[in-house]
């Protein structure tokens, strides 16, 4: 599944239909991802990412993130 879903392909679906930046440097972006300029990649590494989830899933349950927007 991983292998089709990196595919040039699959990449080129995902792409224009569903408008996703393809991971695949030699696929192009849909007409409208492309109006919207260069892709900002993160510099941060997913390493760094992972070690910060737990205070990050603190900070969203403790602030009701998931709990969608409260109206007064």
């Amino acid at each position: 599944l991983m292998e089709f879903l990196t595919s040039k392909k699959a990449q080129g679906i995902y792409a224009n239909v569903n408008n996703e930046y393809p991971i695949d440097p030699n696929v192009k972006a849909s007409p409208l991802l492309e109006s919207w300029g260069k892709f900002p990649r993160d510099g941060i590494a997913l390493d760094t990412i992972a070690k910060n989830r737990a205070a990050a899933l603190k900070i969203v349950n403790t602030v009701g993130y998931n709990d969608g927007p409260v109206s007064n």
